[in-house]
């Protein structure tokens, strides 16, 4: 019997190096807390909640002009369109007779009913502009020559990868190609018509053919070297959120968290300290008050501050590294920081610093990535909530270093 002990204790012992080996340790331990089997008891798990939390918004809307899509739709109240210039090439020929001048549009996603009837008019800008920030875009009406459709579609086939507009008014596309008038390039406006509601997401940099002649030509020639200049405005108003009942983040419209945590519970419990190997963050969110792209899922970034978290526009601490939750399903009910080298890294860039320094940092700032690439509003639920399960926690999983007692 004695034997059988002996090779499960082995076995044990094995597998228990094994599970270690692979464990989430972003610290050196020491070579004997690791394979010693005298410490395996010695590994925790504890459960923190988030001490404080709120959400602050933040005036106007993002800028769109370095997105990697052009959005076009219309979602909970809030309408998209692009706005395009072309601009023409280094080796462009100049002062040219247009014979046909279209631009392609790569369709990356579409969000919606899939039968939806929607079109799409090119109109011209008339005034100029550097972003969908800029002023002109406060009065659209006298921003974009309504009067004057230059571009049509009609949505034909469904799932269709690219779509192509041709540019009906050549005179004005050949002031595009004249560089003595360039300054009176100020693009296009790209309005929908649709009784549905559906968000189209365009590939940013649409390709752009000019047909021409040019003096002495004796065959036409295609010039695709354009350049463009291009971003989305942004229209409407964004849904009333309850933000008595839940924290917010918000994409286009911009909304950020702040939430701060305690570590004194186990700063009292173990004064000798501690090595925190890994640490979770779970955030519980409510999808029925929530608005998730299905594309982007809940892409979160966390960033420490150092200033108080009860007032706005908080100070980044730019020297600990930026993390990003990516664990996330409708199913389960709750964002979680991305497994591997995000949750090492909240282990010993934020909660082990913190653990040895409470001054550390003050919090963290929560706010969505890329927010110009999609649109997204995320309810979460505060560390009131009355059920525990509901609340925003950490769990910290850590070793107690042997010379520092049971």
């Amino acid at each position: 019997m004695s034997g059988y002990r002996a090779v499960y204790r082995l076995m044990l012992l094995l597998g228990l190096a094994l599970l270690i080996a692979c464990a989430e340790n972003p610290v050196d331990l020491p070579e004997d807390v690791i394979i010693d089997p005298s410490n395996q008891d010695r590994l925790q798990v504890d459960t923190i909640e988030v001490s404080f939390d709120t959400t602050y918004s933040i005036p106007g809307v993002v800028n769109t002009v370095d997105a990697s899509v052009l959005l076009m739709g219309r979602q909970q109240g809030v309408e998209m369109y692009p706005i395009i210039k072309f601009l023409r090439g280094e080796h462009s020929a100049n002062n040219v007779q247009v014979l046909q001048a279209e631009f392609k549009l790569l369709v990356d996603r579409f969000l919606g009913d899939t039968t939806t009837n929607y079109s799409i008019t090119v109109y011209p800008i008339i005034k100029d502009w550097s972003d969908n920030t800029s002023p002109i875009w406060q009065d659209v009406e006298s921003a974009v020559d309504f009067s004057h459709p230059i571009g049509f579609y009609e949505s034909q086939k469904l799932g269709k990868d690219t779509i192509t507009i041709s540019l009906i008014d050549t005179a004005l596309v050949r002031t595009w190609s004249d560089t003595n008038k360039s300054e009176q390039n100020y693009g296009v406006y790209l309005d929908f018509q649709s009784d549905q509601n559906f968000l189209i997401k365009f590939r940013a940099g649409p390709e752009f053919r000019l047909t021409y002649m040019a003096e002495g030509d004796t065959a036409p020639s295609v010039d695709s070297t354009y350049l463009t200049r291009d971003a989305y405005v942004i229209q409407g108003t964004p849904p009333e959120l309850d933000t008595e009942t839940y924290n917010y983040v918000m994409s286009l419209f911009p909304r950020y968290m702040i939430m701060s945590f305690d570590l004194t519970p186990l700063r009292e419990k173990y004064p000798d300290g501690i090595i925190i190997s890994s640490g979770e963050f779970i955030l519980p969110i409510d999808t029925s008050a929530s608005f998730i792209d299905p594309s982007e899922g809940v892409p979160l970034r966390m960033r420490a501050i150092t200033s108080d978290p009860t007032v706005e526009n908080p100070e980044i601490d730019s020297s600990r590294t930026v993390l990003s939750f990516d664990a996330f399903s409708y199913d389960s009910g709750y964002v979680k920081l991305s497994p591997g080298t995000a949750r090492k890294d909240f282990a010993s860039l934020y909660l082990q610093q913190l653990l040895e320094d409470p001054q550390a940092f003050t919090g963290v700032k929560l706010d969505l990535r890329s927010a110009a690439n999609y649109f997204a509003y995320i309810a979460f639920r505060k560390h009131r909530e009355p059920l525990p399960g509901n609340r925003p926690r950490l769990l910290i999983y850590y070793w107690i270093p042997p010379e520092t007692g049971n």
